[in-house]
């Protein structure tokens, strides 16, 4: 793109951190999104959002003339933050909905996988990139890919049943609370302790003050002998 469009090392730059900076609110606003929507929906949304927006783009963002380069040069911006609030709720929401359907005492594992899973891929979609570029000399086919890649992560979603899933964890979610391993699990631990070492002690104290006044007694008696 940067040739394409004839851009300097500065716009390039300054492309890249809006598309930084503006990720960074709308992830805050996801968070919203996905407490009226709930995460599931607000995924899918945002995947077609992005597919839509990465399609679209060849066809605005091209240097087939001087006016033309002008132009895209002047709506990178645009689709900068656009892109950026489209990865700012993406990420957020696919993660969101995951641990929405993890079963309590394997999050450890299960987010292993998901982790291992958004990495084992991630080349492919920066080599068809290149591929489909260098194969036709323009980059807006490199941008059908990834829009491609977008749009084909709707498919999963659609296949996804996911009150059956979450019906499936429910009776999990109870013993996540009293889990050692959460925080809550760990605080009622404690809370458990501190009451147990408590009556301990008053025991302890109770025992020594009965030893106390029988000793006490004792000698009483001894002395009025």
């Amino acid at each position: 793109m940067k040739y394409e469009l004839d851009a300097d090392n500065t716009l390039v730059t300054v492309i890249i951190l809006i598309l930084l900076v503006v990720s960074l609110p709308s992830a805050i606003a996801a968070r919203v999104a996905m407490d009226r929507f709930g995460p599931f929906h607000v995924a899918i949304a945002t995947s077609l959002y992005m597919g839509l927006v990465t399609a679209v783009a060849p066809f605005l963002l091209h240097g087939a003339t001087d006016k033309a380069q002008q132009l895209a040069r002047e709506l990178m911006p645009i689709f900068a933050v656009m892109w950026g609030v489209g990865f700012g709720v993406y990420y957020p929401c696919i993660q969101a909905t995951y641990t929405m359907i993890i079963p309590a005492g394997s999050e450890a594992e299960l987010m292993g996988l998901y982790y291992f899973c958004t990495k084992v891929l991630s080349w492919a979609p920066p080599l068809l990139f290149v591929v489909f570029n260098n194969w036709t000399g323009e980059q807006k086919a490199g941008l059908w890919v990834l829009a491609a890649f977008f749009l084909l992560g709707i498919i999963p979603y659609c296949m996804l049943d996911l009150e059956k899933a979450r019906g499936m964890v429910a009776h999990t979610l109870q013993s996540r609370a009293k889990s050692p391993r959460s925080s809550a699990g760990l605080a009622e631990e404690g809370s458990v302790d501190k009451t147990t070492n408590s009556q301990e002690t008053a025991q302890v104290e109770n025992r020594l003050t009965s030893n106390s006044l029988n000793s006490a007694t004792s000698l009483a008696l001894q002395e009025g002998l």
